[in-house]
Formats: structure tokens, C-alpha cells, sequence
């Protein structure tokens, strides 16, 4: 097939999804400044078939498919991604998108976009169950679970300071014990080496000799003098 034809049958698989899809469909290529061929690529919002213009309140699921094709499609398997999902698990979502890579690969060489939206489509209505908590449910779990999550770290805090705490106190005990130990043994040591039947005496310093009295000291020179004057009369 030319490339001429690649490009005829992916303009005309355009048109037919934007009849059928409407808003819903949204042409991804950027537009190039010459009239050159660029493959297909677009971006589909999907809902429950059942909902396909239908009251949006029924709608609890939904997605946007995205497509990107070659420049040789549908001859090559486009590539599929689904993205922004609504109401579903990451589990159901990758479910689905298995689903479809099956598909695409079994009827390569044909059109197959609209084909996928509406195998999608069937699985969406097939999951389209209303969540189990109302938003205002939903965001009063949430700030519960904030708070728990919150009284979990304060609690942990809480704990690693009283662990602190005690391994300060450990720390403390320890040192005090060490220096109980060491008085201990320089105790021994004193006492091993005092000789037997005799005690260790702390030897006291002798107190300072008092300063002589002026008046005394002046009568004892006076009396030496009267002594010796005394001493010469006789003679």
C-alpha cells in the first residue's frame, strides 16, 4: 500500500470517529506550516455505552484513550494508552488497556480505532458502579487518616525522646558507677600499703609560731639589763 493510501484511510477514519464521538474526540497533531502527511494521533473520552448520550448523573466510570499511529497504520498496531481515569482502579485500568493491545493485534491491516473505543466502552458500563463513600464520606476518611498519620509521627517522636532520655540516664548511672568502682580501688591501694597493726594518719601541717610579744620581749631586756648592772656593783 502507498503511503498516499496510509494517509487516505487514516483521514477518513478521522472523520468518521469526529461524526460519531463529536467533542468527545480531540485531534493530538500539532498543524505543520506545509501540507505534510502526519500519521494519525488522537485523544477519546470514553463513558459507559449505556451512558452515550445519556443523563451524565448515571456516569461513574470513565477515561480518555489516547492513540498514536504510525505512518503505516492500520497495516501496524497503533500505540494505546489510557489516561485521566474516573471511578476505576489502577488494576481495572491495566486490565483494560491489555485487553485492547489483544484486540489491536488480532485485526491489524484494519481500521480499529472505533472498534477499541467500543470494546472500552463495554467494560466501562460493565464497572460503572457508584463509589462506596459519597465525596463528603470520602474527604472526612481522608482527613482522618491525615490525623492518624499525624498522631503516628508525634507518637514516634515522642518515643525516640524517651529513648534519648533513658540512654542519657544509662550513660549517667554507668559514669557514676565507674567512679564508685575507682574510689573503691584507690582505697584498697591506701590500705595495702599501710603496714600492718598501724593506721593511715593524714599528717597535719604544724601551725604557724605566733609573733613574739613586743612587751614581753621589752621586760626580759630590762631584767637582763638590771641583771647585769647588778652583776658589776658587786664586783
Amino acid at each position: 500500500m502507498s503511503a498516499a493510501s496510509f494517509q487516505e484511510r487514516q483521514d477518513e477514519e478521522l472523520q468518521a470517529l469526529e461524526s460519531i464521538f463529536g467533542q468527545d474526540i480531540i485531534d493530538l497533531r500539532k498543524k505543520a506550516a506545509w501540507n505534510i502527511f502526519q500519521p494519525l494521533e488522537l485523544k477519546l473520552t470514553l463513558k459507559p455505552q449505556q451512558s452515550v448520550g445519556g443523563e451524565e448523573g448515571n456516569v461513574h466510570v470513565q477515561l480518555d484513550m489516547v492513540v498514536k499511529c504510525s505512518p503505516r497504520y492500520p497495516d501496524v498496531v497503533p500505540e494505546i494508552s489510557l489516561v485521566n481515569p474516573k471511578g476505576l482502579s489502577n488494576q481495572l485500568v491495566a486490565e483494560l488497556k491489555a485487553a485492547l493491545e489483544k484486540e489491536a493485534k488480532e485485526v491489524v491491516g484494519e481500521v480499529m480505532i472505533y472498534q477499541l473505543a467500543g470494546i472500552a466502552q463495554v467494560f466501562l458500563h460493565k464497572h460503572n458502579k457508584p463509589p462506596t463513600q459519597s465525596f463528603y464520606e470520602q474527604m472526612i476518611s481522608n482527613m482522618k487518616q491525615q490525623e492518624e498519620r499525624t498522631k503516628e509521627l508525634e507518637r514516634q517522636k515522642e518515643e525516640q525522646k524517651r529513648q534519648q532520655i533513658e540512654q542519657d540516664l544509662l550513660k549517667q548511672q554507668e559514669a557514676l558507677r565507674n567512679e564508685k568502682r575507682r574510689r573503691n580501688e584507690d582505697l584498697k591501694t591506701v590500705e595495702s600499703s599501710t603496714p600492718a597493726g598501724t593506721s593511715a594518719k593524714i599528717v597535719q601541717p604544724h601551725p604557724p609560731l605566733s609573733p613574739i610579744n613586743p612587751q614581753r620581749g621589752a621586760r626580759s631586756v630590762s631584767a637582763c639589763d638590771s641583771g647585769s648592772a647588778r652583776s658589776h656593783t658587786t664586783v
